[in-house]
């Protein structure tokens, strides 16, 4: 297990323990969390971790077992990715969760454009049942950044960012 939040209080601070160390998160409102690393190693566990943070958002009190269902299988579809350098590109995905905890899971990605297949890893933690945010990391590019999901029925929005370009995603379950 890489990370869990372990209270989350609206307007409050969340504090949670990501890889084996106790972090605290402020929550500005149900979409964005900051994390306060209080040291180098946090600091550097942070960079790491703020793809998790945005699956972090808000812990729902709910039978979170059942709520995380929803994402878990298989989905895929189209969208664009852009690089910082470069012109925006159509990519068409399949996308594969895997549920690691109740509320982190295992994210695999590959997708197709006119130019390249891109193969990305990742993880998401649920931040309600309809809102996941994590990391992801291609291996090939040496890239990694941070990844929000939102789900409604059988759909799901992906965006994606890194230093080299961001993108999104529309969904569809398999």
């Amino acid at each position: 297990m890489i990370g869990e939040i372990n209270e989350f209080r609206p307007g409050g601070q969340l504090k949670g323990v990501f890889f084996k160390r106790s972090l605290y998160f402020t929550a500005s409102d149900e979409s964005r969390i900051t994390i306060e690393a209080r040291s180098n190693g946090e600091r550097y566990l942070r960079n790491h971790i703020i793809a998790l943070a945005l699956a972090a958002l808000a812990m729902t009190s709910n039978s979170s077992a059942s709520l995380a269902g929803s994402i878990g299988g298989t989905w895929s579809g189209d969208g664009y990715v852009e690089p910082s350098n470069g012109q925006r590109e159509a990519v068409r995905c399949r996308v594969t969760y895997s549920q690691q905890t109740d509320k982190v899971f295992g994210v695999s990605a590959v997708c197709a454009s006119p130019s390249a297949q891109i193969r990305q890893t990742g993880e998401v933690l649920m931040v309600n049942p309809e809102r996941y945010v994590g990391d992801f990391y291609n291996s090939a590019y040496d890239i990694s950044g941070r990844v929000n999901v939102s789900i409604s029925g059988n759909s799901q929005t992906v965006s994606f960012k890194s230093a080299s370009g961001h993108g999104s995603l529309s969904l569809s379950k398999r």
